[in-house]
């Protein structure tokens, strides 16, 4: 089978033609973003008539044990409801090859599908015009880039707010379609490239022609941005990537509008996405007085700061939401503008779950642990300046809040018979201000939280805060220490001992130097019963979580109801 298109010229009808067919193929590919969003939208819709249907039947939800649960669940709509739960807890699943994780399955599926559908709308009617088929390609790719930018967005994330998702979920599928985009445009410059190479042309195009000069430094400005996204670049050095993907978001829009013209609509639809987030960022920040004290015993940081009442009851009304923390000019190890270390806090946005929020003054809390980068490192400068010094509060930028919590179901409201909470480390920040509102919202919830940390200094933060009494007293807190025994003066981290500590000379609590039994954990909880409805979250290192997530795999595989989500960060 030969080479399908062929190389000729055509009149200016047949181009003008061909234009029309570019332009309506684009409109194609741009709205084909909207049938997964009505679908998903047809998809809410059947599942709200559906529970008004059982509605009408007798509320089977309200006892466990009830002959209505049992029965449901026995009914041929039970049978497809937990083939469904089966379905979305393996496309949540990781795609591990070669001992790496290489994304989830249902962004595989996604890529497959979306990437298969690019490619027929990029050789549909192209008959065997070689130059359709290129211009095709390079418009296909152009037209996902509003979306592209949509899906970028932390603030006013339509997508995220139609799945009722947060923006670092929405966030992954904005990776796989800017691997898509790649893709397709690599394609359009190797085949003008290869036309340019077969007629003598590449070197000429590249020292006269605008487009060409501008198609080559904007794939090559994608190929970086490509490169430095990998994860090993991405663990090395974040910063690197996300300086990269700033500037060439900032620096491709203008290329391809001087590149190719027919292409400007989706440009400025692209960039009016990108000053519609930067302004209502910008008008979500607030720059406020901050305290920084460091956690005895650990390479903690505890932040405490005022914000606007306004402000402070969005945080308590979502616990476990995040914002993200910049340094600004005034607090930054060097005045100089032009000095690596002032520089380098421009372009960092960090973020910090809100380990706790005042009832009365509307301080917020936060709780970072010092890895060694320039945001971590910077605090802890500064919080030992402060004990140094008795120096006054520094200003800090506080932007948010963000996160899932605000489209969680209603964990305490009868929705759920159990609930299990598990933390590593300062992954505590998210499930700790949960824990309290879960208890403060029906003291009768169900509710379990399952805490490891190195040490117990880690657990400082919450002992010191008003509800430390309330944290120490509850038998359903459970502490697992799994640094060296010899800082903590019992039997070592795989240890069966259980000591009573106090802390702060107020608080004692138990807690055992071992580490946490997930595997036992996770079953005590499931035993409880057939027909309980449990959901499990978790906030803490990305191999507890996958270990986390195994176990509660087996249950949700024997037709178990079960909520999970995971706030996942490197340790």
């Amino acid at each position: 089978m030969g080479w399908p298109w062929r190389i000729y010229t055509v009149d200016d009808e047949a181009k003008h033609l061909r234009r029309q067919t570019l332009d309506r193929y684009a409109g194609y590919a741009q709205l084909s973003a909207f049938a997964p969003i009505v679908l998903f939208l047809l998809f809410r819709l059947s599942l709200w008539t559906l529970k008004k249907f059982e509605a009408r039947r007798g509320p089977y939800n309200a006892v466990p044990a009830s002959p209505s649960r049992k029965l449901h669940r026995q009914s041929p709509l039970g049978a497809w409801e937990a083939r469904f739960r089966r379905l979305q807890w393996w496309l949540e699943d990781d795609v591990v090859f070669l001992g790496q994780t290489w994304g989830r399955k249902d962004e595989w599926v996604f890529g497959l599908s979306w990437a298969s559908w690019m490619m027929l709308l990029s050789v549909l009617e192209t008959g065997d015009d070689y130059f359709h088929v290129t211009k095709r390609f390079g418009i296909i790719a152009i037209s996902q880039l509003p979306l592209q930018y949509i899906l970028a967005l932390k603030s006013l994330n339509p997508v995220a707010y139609i799945f009722q998702s947060s923006h670092e979920q929405i966030n992954r599928y904005h990776r796989v379609l800017g691997v898509i985009v790649y893709g397709l445009l690599l394609v359009h410059a190797g085949l003008y490239s290869n036309y340019f190479v077969k007629m003598g042309l590449l070197l000429q195009k590249l020292t006269t022609s605008r487009a060409v000069i501008t198609g080559m430094i904007g794939i090559w400005a994608f190929t970086f941005l490509s490169g430095t996204a990998l994860r090993v670049i991405r663990d090395y050095s974040y910063r690197i990537f996300f300086i990269t993907h700033l500037t060439v978001a900032m620096i491709i829009p203008p290329l391809i509008w001087f590149h190719a013209h027919s292409s400007r609509i989706f440009l400025a639809e692209a960039l009016l996405v990108f000053l519609v987030d930067i302004i209502s960022r910008k008008l979500d920040t607030v720059t406020s007085m901050a305290t920084l004290e460091s956690i005895p015993g650990t390479n903690l940081v505890k932040i405490t700061t005022s914000i606007p009442i306004k402000k402070a009851n969005r945080f308590r009304s979502h616990p476990g939401s995040h914002i993200y923390l910049q340094i600004p000019a005034g607090s930054r190890p060097s005045t100089s503008p032009v000095s690596t270390d002032y520089l380098v806090h421009e372009f960092l946005f960090n973020p910090f779950t809100v380990a706790a929020v005042d009832e009365e003054t509307g301080a917020i809390t936060l709780v970072c642990r010092q890895y060694g980068g320039p945001m971590t490192s910077t605090l802890k400068q500064l919080a030992n300046k402060m004990a140094r010094q008795d120096a006054a509060q520094v200003p800090l930028a506080i932007e948010g809040p963000y996160g899932v919590p605000s489209y969680f179901p209603r964990l305490s409201g009868g929705e759920f018979d159990r609930i299990l909470l598990v933390a590593g480390g300062v992954g505590a920040t998210f499930t700790v201000p949960l824990h309290h509102a879960l208890v403060k919202d029906n003291p009768s919830t169900k509710v379990q939280l399952v805490w490891a940390v190195r040490s117990t200094g880690d657990v400082g933060w919450v002992l010191a805060g008003k509800d430390g009494k309330a944290f120490t007293g509850n038998e359903n807190v459970q502490v697992f220490v799994t640094g060296n025994a010899d800082t903590e003066g019992g039997q070592g981290a795989d240890g069966e001992g259980v000591e009573l500590t106090v802390m702060n000379g107020e608080h004692e609590f138990k807690h055992q130097l071992m580490r946490p039994n997930l595997k036992k954990i996770v079953d005590d909880v499931f035993h409880h019963g057939s027909d309980e409805r449990v959901a499990v979250l978790f906030c803490g290192p990305t191999k507890m979580g996958r270990d986390l997530r195994n176990h509660v795999g087996v249950w949700v595989r024997k037709g178990k109801v079960v909520f999970w989500h995971s706030e996942t960060f490197g340790w």
